[in-house]
C-alpha cells in the first residue's frame, strides 16, 4: 500500500500477514509516523519491504522539481536515500526501481556500508526542503477536483512514465481506474485547478500523461 503507516498497522493488527510492502523514503512528510509503524511491525514479527525508497524515481530531475545539475543529471542523492531507508531495523529489504546498470551498481554499492557520511546527511536535509517533487498520497487533492478524479494514482502513473521511463507500468496504473475517475475524465477538462498541498505540479503532470 502507498498510505504506509495506516496500512502497516492494519496489516499487523489483522494477524494474518507475514510481509507488508509500503512506500518509505526520506521525502515523506509523515516519515516519522511511518517509522514508528515499521517498528510496531518489527515488534510483532511482520516483515517490511520498502518501495519508492528514492522518492519514486531515479531517472532524472528537473520537470518534477527533483533538482537538476548543470549537465541535466538528477542531483538528488539516491545512495544516501537508500541508506536512510535500510538503516531502519524493521525494513527487511528494499525494491528500488532501476532502468540502467549504473543504477544497479549504485544500489548494490550501498550494501558495502550503510553508514551515512556527513555529506550524505546534509544532502538528505537539503532534499527534504523540496518534497514537492514526490506525491505524498495524502488525498487532499481529490475533493478539489469537480470530477473527483483519483489524482494520486495519476501522479503515480506520471512517476512511472517520466521518472522510470516505464510506460507499461504507467498504463497498468491507469488501467486500474474507471474512466470516470481516470485520465479519460481529465481529457474532458481543459484547465486543471487542483493544487497539491505539498507543491507537486499536478496539472503539468496530467498534461504530460495526456501527451504520452
Amino acid at each position: 500500500g502507498h498510505r504506509s503507516a495506516e496500512i502497516i498497522r492494519a496489516a499487523v493488527d489483522a494477524k494474518v500477514y507475514d510481509v507488508v510492502t509500503v512506500t518509505f523514503n526520506s521525502q515523506l512528510e509523515d516519515r516519522d509516523e511511518v517509522a514508528k509503524a515499521i517498528e510496531y511491525a518489527r515488534e510483532n514479527g511482520v516483515a517490511i519491504v520498502a518501495m519508492k525508497t528514492q522518492r519514486g524515481g531515479q531517472r532524472r530531475g528537473g520537470r518534477r522539481g527533483g533538482g537538476e545539475s548543470e549537465n541535466g543529471a538528477d542531483s538528488f542523492n539516491h545512495k544516501a536515500a537508500l541508506k536512510w531507508v535500510l538503516n531502519h531495523k524493521g525494513v527487511c529489504t528494499a525494491i528500488p526501481g532501476m532502468t540502467t546498470f549504473e543504477q544497479l551498481d549504485l544500489n548494490l554499492s550501498v550494501m558495502e556500508d550503510l553508514a551515512l557520511t556527513e555529506q550524505e546527511q546534509k544532502d538528505l536535509q537539503l532534499s527534504s526542503l523540496n518534497r514537492g517533487s514526490f506525491c505524498q498520497n495524502c488525498g487532499v487533492c481529490v475533493p478539489q477536483c469537480p470530477l473527483k478524479v483519483e489524482v494520486p494514482t495519476l501522479m503515480r502513473a506520471s512517476m512511472y512514465a517520466e521518472d522510470y521511463g516505464n510506460l507499461s507500468e504507467a498504463e497498468s496504473a491507469l488501467s486500474m481506474l474507471p474512466d470516470d475517475y481516470g485520465l479519460a475524465a481529465c481529457r474532458r477538462c481543459s484547465d486543471c485547478k487542483v493544487k497539491c498541498a505539498h507543491g507537486l505540479n499536478i496539472s503539468q503532470n496530467v498534461e504530460a500523461l495526456k501527451r504520452r
